[in-house]
């Protein structure tokens, strides 16, 4: 009995010590690009760059609805799917020092709205904040700016941001980035629950 514990022991050892390296691998690509959970459905990658990439949040199929070019406020249902996505990534990170600002230009009242209400849904759980932006600071696509190291998480972020902000963001890694800032472009389009789209061609 103890001679074949022994020898099975021995025969088992080459195999463990070659899963280190496999186990190795997968922690290091975890850490640079996240994992592959079903919490980042809602992002899909539409170009790559190797400082950026441009990506599209919720249903990539718009739906055929009226829209508006005005703020309309997201219904109960949007703001209580927003919470819940928030409160599940906030709980699967909850030692992790995530903040988020978010801000739009002064004279796009409609994206300061949004940005509003994203800030106030981040800081229930203590993830981020609205912030001022520099006037002249306009963008005709949301952009999202983030260091490289948090490439693994940005999209599990604007996945949880997803059922109220939908469309295309332009994420921009930058070394410098010290902060996640979210810029709002000047172009949003809500839908009639509230939900504020960018990149939608609603002319079609």
């Amino acid at each position: 009995m103890w001679k074949s514990f022994w020898g099975n022991s021995r025969s088992a050892a080459p195999l463990a010590w070659g899963l280190i390296p496999l186990l190795l691998l997968i922690g290091i690509l975890i850490f640079f690009f996240g994992d592959t959970g079903n919490d980042r459905s809602n992002v899909v990658s539409l170009e790559q760059t190797p400082g950026g990439e441009r990506v599209w949040l919720g249903e990539t199929d718009v739906p055929d609805q009226e829209w508006s070019d005005a703020f309309i406020p997201p219904s109960a249902a949007v703001r209580s799917a927003l919470l819940r996505a928030l409160a599940s990534f906030r709980g699967e990170r909850p030692q992790q020092g995530i903040r988020l600002e978010v801000s739009a230009v002064d004279d796009n009242e409609a994206g300061r709205q949004v940005a509003r209400q994203i800030g106030a849904a981040l800081g229930q759980y203590s993830l981020g904040r609205t912030r001022a932006a520099p006037t002249e600071h306009s963008v005709h696509i949301t952009q999202l700016r983030a260091s490289p190291h948090d490439r693994g998480m940005v999209h599990h972020l604007l996945s949880a941001l997803s059922p109220y902000l939908k469309g295309e963001v332009w994420i921009q890694y930058d070394d410098n980035a010290e902060t996640m800032i979210l810029h709002l472009a000047d172009n949003p389009v809500f839908g009639g629950d509230g939900t504020v789209w960018y990149g939608v061609d609603t002319q079609g």
